[in-house]
């Protein structure tokens, strides 16, 4: 690994600088460490910043780091994987809901996720690797799976179940959004910034959001359909070519 000192000694010449960041891992895993010296001794180089969300945003600015040019350009999926259902989608008596982590780490949300999962007339599947520190309970856990089974999952699901904290930009929630399910989301990060308009917040009281999840079902589903495309990959990439032409217009200008 490069020291971070070693950056600011570099120099700022040739091509124009796009920073793509991520989140700041001193907030979503607990420790930052290398990852955040780095990408914070990079910033200043840079012509212009991407950054994941705006809580992504504002996390930097809270350790000090304020790119003079930046941009939001959330995470975004392949349509050619995560697709909604051909079929009509009505919901059943039982609410079936998916979870998905790669990480164990226990602020991915598995104690909620366990607790929902014994709420009445709903079912809970996991892919990933669950945290063993925490019981799972009801929850049927399906291991680690690719993404298009990932993606066949979603479509045989009603909605999402994603109680992370302090995720910048939940690739989970894009995907889902992308495979037209809601979301049942912790208000937390950037969850409610991706996922807002098409779900319903964890609160204390999961029964009732379970049934508030019902009653909005079909509104919701119908937004994050009509919406698809914000959570695609041609979406984002049309704004990363805006970001290299700004990033371009202000090297020239410099």
């Amino acid at each position: 690994m490069v020291p971070p000192s070693v950056f600011h000694l570099a120099g700022r010449r040739g091509p124009a600088i796009l920073h793509r960041v991520d989140g700041v891992a001193e907030l979503f895993r607990g420790r930052g460490g290398q990852a955040d010296q780095t990408q914070f001794a990079i910033n200043p180089l840079a012509d212009h910043t991407a950054f994941q969300s705006k809580y992504c945003q504002a996390g930097f600015a809270q350790f000090g780091v304020r790119p003079k040019h930046s941009c939001i350009i959330h995470n975004a999926t392949a349509p050619s994987i995560f697709f909604p259902s051909e079929e009509p989608h009505e919901l059943g008596p039982v609410l079936r809901l998916l979870a998905v982590s790669w990480s164990p780490n226990p602020r991915k949300g598995f104690a909620t996720i366990a607790q929902i999962a014994e709420v009445p007339g709903v079912e809970v599947r996991f892919i990933g690797q669950w945290c063993p520190t925490v019981e799972p309970r009801k929850v049927r856990r399906l291991g680690v799976k690719a993404a298009p089974e990932i993606a066949e999952q979603m479509r045989q699901s009603d909605a999402l179940v994603h109680a992370a904290m302090n995720e910048p930009c939940s690739n989970s929630i894009v995907e889902a959004l992308a495979s037209g399910l809601p979301v049942i989301y912790l208000d937390s990060g950037a969850n409610r910034e991706l996922a807002g308009e098409y779900g319903v917040e964890l609160t204390d009281n999961l029964a009732r959001d379970v049934a508030v999840l019902r009653a909005r079902y079909v509104q919701l589903r119908e937004r994050a359909l009509r919406d698809r495309t914000k959570f695609l990959i041609e979406t984002a990439a049309q704004q990363y070519i805006q970001a290299f032409e700004r990033a371009l217009e202000f090297t020239n200008t410099a």
